[in-house]
C-alpha cells in the first residue's frame, strides 16, 4: 500500500512564536520511525514536512500521489491545524483514508473524531504496530477490522465509534532505526541550543517515562516503563549518521536520558571509543552522580538539560515532581564543576505561586546561571494533574475550546489558564521580565560570548539574541530600570 505520513500544516512561526529563528526545520523523526517499521513489512512510504510545501504545492502533492493512507500526528497546541491538514487532504484526495495518532488522539480518541469529520480513524498510544495493521487492513479486501490494535473508528451502521484493544509496546530490540534517507536527513538537524558543531543531529534512544510530574502527559503514548535500544544498535546508527551524513554532534531528545544507569555506563564507553563526537542530552537532576557525570564528560558529553522548573521546594512538591531545590543547584553546580553546559527550564505562575513567588524563581535563576534559561508557564494539557485541577478549581473552562492553546498566546494574555493569584496581564508579562531579567544580566552575556569562537558560530546564534530581543519587545510598557534593581 502507498501510505503518506505528514506533520499537520503548521508554519515553524506559528509553532515558535518569537523563538521561530531558532529552527530551520521540524523534527520528523518520530514519523521515520514508522516508515521504517512499514517499509521492514513491505508498505510503500512517504514522508514530508509540510512546511516544505505551500498550500496549493500540498494539495497537488496529496491529490496526484495516489496514496490508501495518510497519517497526521497530534498534539494539543496544533490540534486545529491537524484538522485542517486531515480536509484539505479529502478535498485533495477524497479516496485516500485518513489516520490521526499521537499524544492528543491517544487523550481523546472519541472526541478527535467527533470533532473531525474528515479524519477516518484514530490511533492511540505507540504507533508502529498499529498502523502496520491498518495498512494491512487497507491492503487486504475483506479483512476484520476488529483485528486491527489500538484502532478508533466509525461504525456507520450503529453511529457509533468501536475501539479495538491495544497492542504491545515494541521492545527494546524491535524500536526502529529512522528511515533517515528516505524522510530528508537534513529534518533530523537540531535546533540552535543544543549545536557545538554542525551538523549535530538528534534522535531517541528511549521510549517510555516512570515518573508523574503534573504538567506533563507523555508518557501516554509510550507507557511508563522505560525501553532503551540496544547500545550496540545505537552505536551502528550513530555510526551511520557520521559516516553517511556527515554528523559532528548528537542531542539525544529523551526527557531522562540516564535513567537506566547501566546502560548509561555502557553507552559512553562504546560511544567514546567509536565516535567521541560532542553530544548532549536532557535528564533529570535526580539521575546524575559525580561518577556518571565523569563518564559522560569523558565520552563527549557539553551540554545537559535539566527540569528545574521553581526555586521553590512546595512549588516542586505540587508539581509531583519528586526533586528539590538543593538537587537542582547540585546538579548545577556538578555541571559546572566538569565544564559541561546547563540548560534549565522553568514553569513560572503555578498554582499556589504569587507574583513575588514567581519572581523569586527567576532572580534564583539570573543568581546561579545556567547556561540557557527557558521559562515557561503552566499550561494545562489534556490527561494531566494541571489539567483536572485547573478545571475542579474553575481555573479554566472544561469546555475551553484549542484555539486557546497558542504557542504564541503565552506571551500574550490569551492562555488556557491563567494563576488567578496574578492574572492573565501578569502572567504573560512574568515571561517577559523573565528572559529580560536573565539574558541581559552579566553572567548571561558573557555564557553568550564564550560560544562565540568563529563568524559561523555567531551566524548560528544571531537567531537566538535576536528571539530575545523580539521578547522584549512584545511589552514597550516594560520599566527596563526596574529589571535591573530586582
Amino acid at each position: 500500500m502507498n501510505i503518506l505520513l505528514t506533520t499537520p500544516i503548521w508554519s515553524l512561526e506559528e509553532e515558535w512564536a518569537e523563538f521561530s529563528g531558532l529552527a530551520a526545520t521540524r523534527s520528523l523523526y518520530s514519523l521515520a520511525c514508522l516508515s521504517a517499521y512499514l517499509k521492514a513489512f513491505g508498505h510503500n512510504v512517504t514522508v514530508i514536512e509540510s512546511t516544505a510545501f505551500s498550500p496549493e504545492q500540498f494539495r497537488s502533492f496529496v491529490g496526484r500521489g495516489n496514496f490508501g493512507l495518510i497519517g497526521i500526528p497530534s498534539w494539543t497546541l496544533s490540534i486545529l491545524k491537524t484538522y485542517t491538514t486531515a480536509r484539505i487532504i479529502k478535498e485533495a484526495s477524497p479516496g485516500s483514508k485518513v489516520v490521526i495518532g499521537g499524544v492528543h488522539a491517544t487523550l481523546m480518541p472519541e472526541r478527535t473524531l467527533r470533532e473531525c469529520p474528515h479524519a477516518d480513524y484514530v490511533i492511540v498510544g505507540e504507533g508502529e504496530k498499529a498502523l502496520r495493521g491498518l495498512a494491512d487492513y487497507l491492503a487486504s479486501p475483506g479483512a476484520d477490522i476488529s483485528k486491527v490494535p489500538s484502532l478508533y473508528y466509525r461504525d456507520w451502521n450503529a453511529q457509533s465509534i468501536r475501539h479495538n484493544p491495544k497492542s504491545d509496546f515494541l521492545s527494546p530490540e524491535e524500536l526502529p532505526v529512522p528511515d533517515y534517507e528516505g524522510s530528508g536527513i537534513d529534518y533530523f538537524r537540531c535546533y540552535i541550543p543544543h549545536v557545538k558543531c554542525d551538523p549535530t543531529y538528534q534522535l531517541v534512544v528511549n521510549r517510555g517515562c516512570p515518573f508523574h510530574c503534573a504538567f506533563c502527559n507523555a508518557f501516554e503514548v509510550h507507557g511508563h516503563k522505560v525501553r532503551s535500544k540496544p547500545v550496540g544498535a545505537i552505536i551502528e546508527e550513530l555510526a551511520y549518521l557520521k559516516d553517511r551524513w556527515g554528523a559532528r554532534g548528537f542531542y539525544f531528545q529523551d526527557s531522562t536520558f540516564t535513567f537506566n544507569k547501566k546502560w548509561t555506563y555502557d553507552f559512553c564507553e562504546a560511544y567514546g571509543k567509536r565516535l567521541g563526537l560532542p553530544w548532549s542530552c536532557y535528564t533529570r537532576v535526580d539521575q546524575i552522580d559525580n561518577d556518571m557525570i565523569t563518564a559522560m564528560k569523558a565520552s563527549g558529553c557539553w551540554q545537559i538539560g535539566f527540569g528545574f522548573e521553581s526555586a521553590n521546594d512546595s512549588v516542586l512538591e505540587s508539581m509531583n515532581k519528586r526533586t528539590t531545590v538543593d538537587q537542582n543547584l547540585a546538579a548545577l553546580r556538578l555541571c559546572k564543576k566538569h565544564d559541561i553546559s546547563v540548560i534549565a527550564s522553568f514553569i513560572l505562575g503555578w498554582p499556589g505561586e504569587n507574583y513575588e513567588s514567581t519572581l523569586a524563581t527567576i532572580r534564583w535563576a539570573k543568581k546561579h546561571a545556567p547556561n540557557i534559561c527557558i521559562f515557561y508557564i503552566p499550561i494545562p494539557y489534556p490527561g494531566t494533574l494541571l489539567h483536572k485541577l485547573a478545571v475542579e478549581n474553575n481555573w479554566m473552562k472544561a469546555d475551553t475550546g484549542w484555539e486557546m492553546y497558542d504557542p504564541a498566546g503565552t506571551l500574550s494574555s490569551q492562555m488556557p489558564f491563567s494563576n488567578p493569584l496574578i492574572g492573565p496581564e501578569r502572567m504573560s508579562r512574568l515571561l517577559t521580565q523573565a528572559y529580560a531579567m536573565y539574558y541581559l544580566s552579566p553572567k548571561s552575556l558573557y555564557h553568550f560570548a564564550r560560544r562565540i569562537r568563529s563568524r559561523a558560530q555567531f551566524k548560528e546564534l544571531f537567531p537566538l539574541a535576536l528571539s530575545f530581543v523580539r521578547i522584549l519587545k512584545k511589552d514597550l510598557g516594560l520599566k527596563m530600570q526596574g529589571i535591573f534593581h530586582r
